[in-house]
């Protein structure tokens, strides 16, 4: 899921990764990690989007690929 900061999708954003149990009936807790890696350097899942890394510099550039 991207969540856009503005009206502008070119603008600022992040990509939210949420993994819900498979046989959920109800409301299930949320573990939140807010970092500046990509998600796809995260976890091993080749259906996560890669997505950008972000440097000191406010330069954004992809994960290194293992």
């Amino acid at each position: 899921m991207t969540i856009y900061f503005s009206a502008d999708q070119a603008g600022p954003k992040m990509d939210l990764l949420v993994y819900v149990p498979a046989n959920a009936t109800g409301p299930m807790p949320l573990l939140l990690n807010i970092g500046f890696s990509a998600n796809s350097s995260t976890v091993n899942d080749p259906g996560v989007k890669v997505g950008d890394v972000w440097a000191g510099t406010r330069r954004r550039f992809p994960p290194p690929r293992e």
